[in-house]
């Protein structure tokens, strides 16, 4: 990370978070999930350690909208679900009768 950038980069949150909830609160239509996504976006953008081509704020809005179009397309295409027993006790098949006495052949 370059000299200055954590003061830059705080700097930049502070002015940036209320309208990347904004814009998060009207896509998505929940506050919780709206907040969660912001802190992952300002996350992320601090987690790349480097200064971004364009300012600051472009870079968090392009990161929103990346990760906004993640959720949608999670939405649609939701991943299959493995359904699982009502029960632990599966039932298993009655064992084969004794087997000891034959003799087995490889082919």
């Amino acid at each position: 990370m370059y000299v200055g950038a954590s003061v830059e980069f705080a700097t930049a949150c502070e002015a940036t978070r209320p309208d990347l909830l904004r814009r998060a609160c009207a896509q998505l239509e929940n506050r919780a999930d709206a907040e969660d996504l912001v802190q992952q976006v300002l996350l992320e953008a601090y987690a790349t350690h480097r200064r971004p081509r364009t300012t600051w704020r472009a870079w968090m809005f392009a990161i929103l909208r990346v990760r906004l179009a993640d959720r949608q397309r999670r939405r649609r295409h939701p991943a299959f679900r493995i359904e699982q027993p009502d029960s632990l006790e599966a039932e298993w098949p009655e064992p084969a009768s004794d087997l000891s006495g034959q003799r087995w052949r490889w082919a």
